[in-house]
């Protein structure tokens, strides 16, 4: 079914974050992630990242100990058109503890990034040094404004992937279901948090 107004959020059932190793935050800032609010900016593309250990990263997705980048298992990606991907996301490389490159493992961030909107408690902010929107709230269901039609892969600001109906419904994520949680999320017709636009394209 093609529904240009439904979308699904899908990000890790983990909270704990891969750690990083002490200096990884000021190399990342090197690389183009903003000093003050350590979210990508609008011109970064492939982020590289190093990570403490090797072991204990969730598949298929997990973030990171400072924020930005997520990681994505290489294996979920080959449920995807590579085509997409390539069109969609920004996918990085990942290195151990002793700089070895860490094959199974890439990571990510959308050509798009999206706010998953909700109702209960809502706020935001925006970032004094790149100008990217910081937003919270609890429950969240929506989106607003209709993504950009010119992609079917989006990131959330939870380090997680949004994908169009059309696309999810092609995916079998049952080998992963008990590692992500999977929200329905439908295009609002106006702001139902009462706060504006809040465009992040």
């Amino acid at each position: 079914m093609n529904n240009p107004t439904l979308f699904y959020h899908i990000y890790s059932a983990s909270m704990s974050g891969c750690p990083v190793p002490s200096g990884e935050l000021e190399r990342l800032h090197r690389s183009g992630v903003c000093h003050s609010c350590h979210g990508a900016r609008r011109e970064c593309r492939e982020i590289d990242v190093h990570l403490k250990q090797r072991s204990g990263i969730h598949k298929p997705l997990e973030t990171t100990g400072v924020i930005f980048p997520g990681v994505i298992f290489r294996d979920f990606l080959k449920l995807l058109d590579p085509i997409v991907v390539s069109r969609d996301l920004y996918l990085g490389r990942v290195y151990g503890p002793a700089n070895e490159l860490l094959e199974q493992w890439a990571t990510f961030h959308g050509r798009y990034q999206l706010l998953v909107r909700g109702t209960r408690n809502p706020a935001y902010r925006v970032c004094e040094e790149c100008q990217q929107i910081l937003y919270y709230a609890l429950n969240n269901t929506f989106l607003y404004p209709a993504p950009p039609e010119d992609a079917e892969i989006f990131e959330s600001q939870f380090s997680g992937l949004i994908f169009a109906a059309r696309l999810f419904e092609t995916l079998d994520l049952r080998p992963w279901r008990r590692k992500i949680y999977i929200d329905k999320l439908f295009v609002a017709d106006e702001p139902l948090d009462g706060l504006g636009e809040l465009r992040t394209w």
